[in-house]
């Protein structure tokens, strides 16, 4: 591995940690409603979809829901089911375009995937996708975080900047 990737690696971890938008740190805002907290807390991802289905059959754009269903699709090492939690997410951008967590769900999903050769092909969707989420709701942390992270990871060629990132950042604070 050559020195200026390290740096580069180094920096980026250090701008995303300064700002106060690591990842894991974030997700303390996105699901409000205590059942689905506890059972996202507990890791069980069963009880997390029955929960969440039953209050996406009252309001399909609910976003507690949807935030909820992210958690567990970027969680899972379940290939099937991470398979079919984006193909619900991405339905639910399809139908509800204006909701942040979908948004999101897309993005963070798609650069989770991503490999050096996937930012490339996908970096106008993710950073489309996230953009939007912030767009929607500007206290989305976790969108936040992943925008910042997805423009130290990719390349120019793939639509990343640093100065960018930077200004992303400074707009949480």
């Amino acid at each position: 591995m050559s020195t200026g990737i390290v740096v580069r690696a180094i920096a980026s971890r250090a701008l995303v940690a300064a700002c106060g938008l690591a990842m894991p740190l974030a997700h303390a805002q996105d699901v409000r409603d205590p059942a689905l907290a506890a059972a996202l807390e507990a890791k069980q991802e069963a009880e997390v979809d029955r929960l969440a289905t039953a209050r996406l059959e009252a309001d399909p754009a609910d976003t507690d829901a949807w935030s909820a269903l992210v958690r567990v699709a970027r969680g899972t090492s379940d290939a099937t089911t991470k398979a079919a939690l984006r193909k619900r997410i991405e339905a639910c951008v399809a139908a509800h375009p204006r909701v942040a967590a979908c948004q999101f769900g897309v993005g963070v999903l798609a650069f989770q995937d991503s490999g050096t050769m996937g930012l490339a092909m996908r970096g106008g969707r993710i950073r489309e996708s996230l953009g939007k989420a912030i767009e929607l709701d500007p206290t989305l942390f976790p969108a936040r975080a992943a925008l910042v992270q997805f423009h130290l990871d990719a390349g120019r060629l793939a639509g990343g900047s640093i100065d960018k990132a930077r200004e992303i950042a400074a707009a949480a604070a």
